[in-house]
């Protein structure tokens, strides 16, 4: 018979996790301060082909999420849990990215780099590492978000449905392409 307990362990640490993504946000901060629209452009796709360059490393970024089904507070003992302990859990726990809202009301995905940028304004108790290349899908695809907001609590910069679409498809043409090429040769 099998034991239905669930085992969740962290044996990363934040900083184990997330410093690959350092060149990625550099590039991000000198497209967002950058004014002349000239070199704004050129930082943007600068931006974009780290972010293309991290999503095949496999790169992921810290994401708030919320408990779903409530499970999860009530298996925790937070007054005596440590970061990095073993946790068991008696059910499942159902986990979903948080969103953050904009002035119009409306939803978007938050795409953190670190840890430190999601503390600057968090409301969910729990933060998982997710695939850069999942959290863009998922703005992409996601019916009830406009898309992703890159730092929405420093320095918010959005990607719409459309761009993200437009990133994937290129993205995944050239991973593709790259991948059939290797084949072949």
């Amino acid at each position: 018979m099998m034991d239905k307990k669930k085992n969740v362990e962290n044996t990363h640490t934040a900083q184990d996790q997330y410093e690959g993504n350092a060149l990625l946000r550099a590039a991000y901060l000198l497209f967002w301060e950058e004014k002349d629209p000239d070199r704004r452009a050129k930082g943007f796709r600068v931006f974009l082909m780290e972010l293309a360059k991290r999503m095949k490393e496999g790169g992921v970024g810290p994401a708030p999420c919320v408990d779903v089904n409530g499970k999860l507070i009530d298996a925790l003992d937070l007054e005596n849990v440590q970061v990095g302990q073993k946790v068991v859990l008696q059910e499942d726990v159902w986990l979903k990215m948080d969103t953050v809202t904009d002035a119009d009301g409306n939803l978007w995905l938050p795409l953190f780099f670190h840890t430190e940028e999601v503390k600057a304004g968090q409301t969910s108790i729990v933060t998982m590492p997710v695939l850069l290349r999942d959290i863009l899908r998922l703005g992409r695809d996601r019916d009830d978000v406009q898309g992703v907001v890159v730092s929405p609590f420093t320095k918010p910069f959005t990607l719409g449905k459309e761009l993200l679409t437009q990133f994937l498809d290129d993205y995944d043409e050239c991973v593709m392409g790259s991948e059939t090429r290797n084949k072949e040769g």
